[in-house]
């Protein structure tokens, strides 16, 4: 059941009560939930009905993007910071923010086995065990609304991930 964002009719009645015109200038009466850029502007509020899924909720992604502190080799200029370990040092931005959430995805996916975990041992492969579950027990909570995450709209996230297995797209 979806909600317009604008009007907060149910779609099927907006349809019913005007069918030859739209509540709003954008509602398409099939709302697919999207990622919002999350901002600090003056005035910006996230929309009604978005849920923020950034590093300090359980949804964060475990991998972060940092600057590749000095003295950087070859000019790497960024990191990606993992569970216990830093390692893949690349140039471009895009790149990084790419392999973070191909490494959340596969945490999430196809369990422990990620290569990017199987350095993981003892009680730290047994917490990233614990939040995997109850990550994807509460994939409910996310289903059929908009996320909010602090990366770049041009970049890839995490929450794209999120979106995809909540609401049942994943490949």
């Amino acid at each position: 059941m979806f909600v317009c964002r604008w009007c907060d009719g149910h779609y099927d009645r907006c349809e019913a009560i005007r069918p030859d015109r739209k509540c709003c200038p954008d509602c398409t009466h099939h709302h697919r939930p999207q990622r919002i850029q999350r901002r600090r502007t003056k005035g910006w509020r996230m929309p009604a009905g978005a849920r923020y899924v950034g590093r300090p909720t359980m949804f964060g992604n475990l991998w972060k993007v940092v600057p590749t502190p000095p003295p950087r080799q070859c000019g790497d200029d960024w990191t990606l910071a993992g569970p216990g370990m830093f390692f893949c040092y690349t140039d471009e931005l895009y790149d990084a923010h790419e392999f973070a959430v191909t490494l959340y995805r596969e945490w999430l996916t196809y369990d422990l086995e990620a290569t990017a975990l199987r350095l993981a041992r003892g009680e730290l492969a047994i917490d990233l065990a614990k939040r995997r579950g109850r990550i994807l027990g509460q994939l409910g909570i996310l289903a059929d609304r908009d996320l909010a995450c602090w990366c770049p709209l041009d970049l890839p996230c995490h929450a794209d991930v999120l979106l995809e297995l909540a609401n049942g797209e994943a490949e």
